[in-house]
């Protein structure tokens, strides 16, 4: 069963999402990390521009960055492709959620990619960056998971983040010499 085959079946919303899940754990868990990228370019390449396809599209790409985030601990470019996988559903949420309210009527966009990004952004020490895409969620309303109401969860983690950067000590941009 090849993905995506699966973007362009007309099937119930919640029916297509979970093929499209199950065909991607199946068929990319082996594959390395760039391969995986470079699969999701293609396929992000021809797909984008019909809105049907955009749902599948999205909860593939947070699959696929979920398989390649595991690698993270064997792969030294795991979390650079992570990132940009992340990048390239973020830039997808504006259609995911135009297509949602389509199908669903619900303005819901599941924001698992962005979160992901901020995790690795604020494991790197980019506090403030990452402060910046909690920022970005809350004000767009992206959801982190179903059961999150209000964007409870990017709160949390903006929180977390800022009680971090507060232990943070501050460097020095200009070194004194000694005298």
């Amino acid at each position: 069963m090849d993905f995506i085959t699966e973007l362009n079946k007309q099937n119930a919303y919640g029916e297509r999402v979970g093929r499209v899940q199950l065909a991607v754990r199946e068929n990319y868990k082996a594959m390395s990390a760039k391969d995986i990228y470079n699969k999701a370019c293609e396929i992000n390449s021809y797909t984008r521009p019909t809105l049907s396809c955009v749902i599948p599209l999205h909860y593939a790409l947070i699959e696929l960055i979920n398989i390649i985030y595991k690698l993270r601990d064997v792969a030294d470019t795991a979390l650079d492709y992570c990132l940009l996988m992340c990048d390239m559903d973020i830039a997808l949420y504006d259609d995911v959620q135009k297509a949602t309210i389509k199908e669903s009527h619900s303005s819901f966009v599941f924001a698992g990619s962005l979160s992901r990004k901020i995790i690795i952004l604020e494991k790197h020490g980019e506090y403030q960056e990452a402060i910046r895409l909690c920022d970005l969620a809350i004000s767009k309303g992206y959801k982190n998971a179903a059961n999150d109401e209000n964007s409870n969860s990017f709160v949390k983690q903006k929180n977390r983040i800022m009680n971090k950067l507060a232990k943070t000590p501050a460097k020095d941009t200009i070194s004194k010499p000694k005298q």
